[in-house]
């Protein structure tokens, strides 16, 4: 009876051991996700309005894992488009209506199952062009508006 007492303890210590210590894995990033690193480049960082441009993302992980999920262009803090799929690490996104002016852009990779969320160094896209620009004013009853036209270059 002392034995049975003695090796009932102890199992119900090791019991108490393995689940105390969750399993062994998980937590906030989720089990076996490695780091990753975005990068992010134009195939032209000054073009003119209307030209397409093509961002490339590339996401390269810290560990065997192959990359998927959705990449998400940034410009100037928002949102751009649509996320675009990657596939094998890589990611690219079409666009030709850029408005004309500078644009700092990042991509940010949202992570996968297996890998973790990344954020490329941002890049500045320049579309150039003109727009109109309208200025009124009023003084002394007087209401005056001018027209200019504004080019980036």
């Amino acid at each position: 009876m002392r034995n049975f007492l003695l090796y009932g303890g102890l199992a119900a210590a090791m019991v108490s051991a393995v689940l105390g210590c969750g399993g062994g894995g998980g937590g906030s990033t989720g089990p076996g996700q490695v780091a990753t690193t975005t990068t992010l480049s134009s195939s032209g960082l000054k073009v003119g309005f209307g030209t397409p441009v093509t961002f490339s993302m590339l996401v390269v992980p810290q560990g065997s894992a192959t990359p998927t999920g959705n990449v998400q262009l940034v410009d100037n803090g928002t949102t751009y488009g649509n996320p675009s799929r990657v596939n094998a690490g890589v990611a690219s996104f079409l666009t030709t209506n850029l408005p004309v002016g500078v644009h700092v852009i990042t991509a940010q990779y949202l992570g996968d199952a297996s890998t973790l969320r990344s954020t490329s160094a941002p890049i500045t896209q320049v579309i150039t062009g003109s727009v109109p620009l309208q200025i009124t004013g009023t003084s002394n009853g007087i209401v005056e508006t001018v027209d200019f036209n504004v080019s980036v270059n």
